[in-house]
């Protein structure tokens, strides 16, 4: 079976609701802000005095090198002044608007699990074509994603070797991961997991301590996906037979959003009953059935719980 993400639930139903496949064009553009960052540090700046000419304080600026924020085109104009770049290597700076990316993943996944549909598959590898020899893309890294799942439904043998080495090798080198890393990481082990049921699939330490910072938002929506996230790594470690790193992930998780002020009833009854099943008060049918009778907030949470529930009664004693 597919093994489901609810982070990528939560995503879809926020900010796909139209479930439309983005056409990948040349035209939906951003910067590439891990360059800009690079080049302030080759040419040696110091980054205070730098920040102070350009205008921005040093949490705005680190906030938006993560992709966590956006800022008026102007301070990037000042960045691109200041820093003595041409047009010519403005215009390298330019990549693929990182929402049109993380929507094409997050709907790749979708026609995976939530409603499978090889035809939409195509479609999205079909528009992702024009990436499948740029290697250093990151929607490189969605066409072989996509590749990969569809020649598995189509009952093919991908070479998943390669394709789980070169990502694992990735995030090995990624400093500093953004939210398309974090998908991408998620949907690479529930990948692993569903080819190797059996397997001990581990979790990346920095990924989770990127979800407990994302978790501490001021933009709810954020929030939320991020929760998802969360509990996928809660449930991966719950497979892999790791309740105390479960229970302790989803204590900090909890804080997390207590200190964002984001906590509701919703997340507050899910950590609850979350917190039961991993302190083995209740068994997982009991907990299933009690999830399930919840008032789910967003579309496919009560299919993420179904499909966890059918693999755990598959595979897991």
């Amino acid at each position: 079976m597919n093994f489901p993400s609810l982070g990528v639930a939560y995503y879809i139903d926020l900010h796909c609701r139209n479930k439309e496949i983005p056409q990948n064009s040349v035209a939906a553009v951003s910067i590439d802000r891990k360059k800009i960052a690079e080049l302030i540090q080759q040419r040696k700046v110091k980054i205070s005095s730098f920040l102070d000419r350009v205008g921005l304080s040093t949490s705005r600026y680190y906030r938006w090198i993560n992709y966590e924020i956006d800022i008026p085109f102007e301070y990037i104009f000042g960045i691109k002044k200041l820093l003595g770049i041409s047009d010519e290597e403005f215009l390298a700076l330019l990549s693929p608007s990182t929402d049109e990316l993380i929507d094409t993943l997050a709907l790749a996944s979708f026609y995976n699990t939530y409603s499978y549909n090889p035809d939409k598959l195509e479609t999205i590898l079909n528009r992702l074509d024009k990436y499948r020899l740029q290697l250093t893309s990151p929607f490189f890294k969605v066409y072989t994603y996509t590749q990969i799942i569809s020649q598995i439904a189509r009952k093919q043998k991908p070479d998943v070797s390669s394709f789980f080495k070169n990502n694992d090798k990735y995030f090995q080198y990624c400093d500093d991961l953004t939210d398309f890393d974090i998908y991408l990481n998620i949907l690479n082990l529930n990948l692993k997991r569903s080819l190797f049921p059996g397997k001990q699939i581990n979790s990346d330490f920095l990924v989770s301590q990127k979800i407990l910072s994302g978790l501490k938002s001021n933009d709810l929506d954020r929030i939320y996906v991020y929760w998802g996230c969360a509990i996928d790594f809660v449930m991966n470690f719950y497979i892999n037979h790791q309740a105390d790193q479960a229970i302790d992930f989803l204590k900090q998780v909890y804080q997390a959003i207590n200190t964002s002020g984001a906590m509701d009833d919703h997340l507050r009854n899910c950590y609850e009953q979350i917190g039961k099943l991993l302190t083995n008060k209740v068994t997982f049918p009991s907990f299933s059935q009690s999830i399930l009778q919840s008032q789910p907030v967003f579309n496919y949470e009560n299919d993420f719980w179904n499909e966890i529930h059918n693999f755990i009664k598959m595979n897991i004693n």
